[in-house]
């Protein structure tokens, strides 16, 4: 079961930014530009794996598709 924890509590998320345990606060944190970036650029790196399945590249492909609009 997830705890949630006050507005004032947050903990370091792995883009370097900081989120609250709130789930609306956390859905708003990974639309941010920040988020957005470090998010692409994690699959950008996974994508270049050549070992990887097409299945998991299309996946890939289709999430870095909705991060795009976020970017600048």
């Amino acid at each position: 079961m997830q705890k949630f924890v006050s507005q004032r509590d947050s903990r370091p998320c792995a883009c370097g930014g900081k989120v609250q345990g709130i789930p609306d606060v956390v859905r708003r944190h990974g639309e941010t530009q920040k988020h957005s970036k470090w998010r692409f650029q994690i699959l950008c790196n996974e994508f270049l794996d050549l070992s990887l399945p097409l299945r998991r590249k299309i996946e890939l492909l289709k999430e870095m598709k909705q991060i795009v609009p976020f970017l600048p």
